[in-house]
């Protein structure tokens, strides 16, 4: 599915949203940033044995891109993120409570620098250590001489 579906264009903040595993992707998260992208709805069926790390991962995009995050989960921890990964809101399904999670979120997203360059640094500092490593290498290969 072409991620241009997932987008809805309104003259309110842009909502996109991906289904359960699609936001642990990178490249998904990715493209939801560079097309800007305000709120991102994030409905996943969760389990107890994977709840607490799905709800870090998904802070951890929302960090990552900038956007906010509203995720509901049918069994597990649902979740109301700010663009900065702070939990407005959470709830989890296994609590006794009536199963409604009521968060009040900013409207705009913000720009983060990975967003802007993705993972340009990262290859950059891949590419530094491979440069220092042959160098230095090669300078111990000289001096033996």
């Amino acid at each position: 599915m072409n991620v241009m579906e997932w987008i809805q264009y309104t003259s309110a903040p842009l909502q996109a949203e991906a289904i359960c595993y699609e936001y642990d992707f990178t490249y998904i998260a990715r493209r939801f940033g560079k097309l800007d992208a305000d709120i991102i709805a994030l409905p996943s069926p969760y389990w107890r044995g994977n709840d607490p790390l799905h709800s870090r991962w998904v802070a951890f995009r929302a960090i990552e891109q900038g956007h906010l995050i509203l995720s509901s989960t049918r069994f597990g921890n649902s979740a109301a993120l700010t663009s900065y990964g702070e939990m407005i809101g959470q709830m989890s399904s296994f609590d006794n409570n009536n199963k409604i999670m009521i968060a009040y979120l900013p409207v705009k997203s913000i720009t983060t620098y990975y967003s802007l360059i993705g993972d340009g640094f990262i290859f950059f500092c891949i590419g530094l250590v491979i440069f220092l490593f042959v160098y230095l290498f090669w300078q111990g290969f000289i001096s033996k001489r």
